[in-house]
């Protein structure tokens, strides 16, 4: 009768082994790329959201330049792009008079406060940024600018 090697089948066993740890690996750096892409898509989503706000002064501003003196009720849930659920909401504060003031000054002061935001399916809004800024407008020039932009 012939003896059986006490390590027959031990090779199967390191192998399952060695394919059951590269497994465990490749699952591991699976579930890290798909958090870092997530990631890069919320700074990606961020970085739009803050670009819709300044774009929203710079609406703000162009308003004001073409009716200086109006006043403007709140411009809600405009966006820059057809198609996309992004939006902002515009808020033109009315023409202060620089004090003291000479009669002959032609210089106004407007706040404009912009909140951008991406708005789901459910009406939550996500990536709410919020920008807000002095202009300075000359009526003798008709030139604008923003004399501070702060995050309030």
């Amino acid at each position: 009768m012939r003896r059986r090697k006490p390590h027959r089948g031990a090779a199967l066993l390191v192998v399952l082994v060695v394919v059951m740890v590269i497994t465990v690996l490749a699952l591991g750096f699976i579930e890290r790329s798909d958090m870092e892409l997530a990631c890069g898509n919320n700074v990606a989503l961020k970085t739009r959201i803050d670009y819709t706000a300044q774009g929203g002064l710079m609406w703000g501003r162009a308003v004001v330049l073409a009716s200086p003196t109006m006043s403007f009720s709140p411009m809600n849930r405009q966006s820059f792009e057809a198609g996309t659920r992004e939006y902002y909401d515009l808020v033109i504060g009315p023409a202060d008079k620089n004090l003291p003031a000479d009669p002959n000054d032609t210089t106004y002061t407007r706040d404009i406060r912009v909140e951008a935001y991406k708005e789901l399916s459910d009406g939550s809004k996500v990536a709410q940024t919020w920008l807000q800024g002095l202009l300075h407008y000359d009526a003798a020039t008709g030139t604008g600018f923003y004399k501070r932009i702060q995050r309030p």
